[in-house]
């Protein structure tokens, strides 16, 4: 069976080759898209970004700690 290609912006590609392009997983592409995104939303939203913890404690990526807005950081 041959991939299913989807056209965006004149440019018709699998999802692997979109995923690829826009640095997103397949499986992140194809579950928004199995969710109703449209191709377009599913390509243009950003990747959440998750926070760093460690024993369960949020790492703060602030090297100041008076800037820090987390309070259960251990920095």
């Amino acid at each position: 069976m041959r991939a299913k290609r989807y056209e965006y912006k004149g440019e018709t590609k699998t999802l692997k080759e979109w995923a690829e392009e826009y640095g997103l997983k397949v499986k992140t592409l194809r579950k928004r898209i199995n969710d109703g995104a449209e191709l377009a939303a599913a390509l243009e939203t950003p990747i959440r970004e998750r926070e760093k913890r460690v024993d369960g404690h949020i790492v703060c990526p602030y090297p100041n700690c008076d800037d820090c807005p987390y309070p259960d950081c251990r920095w």
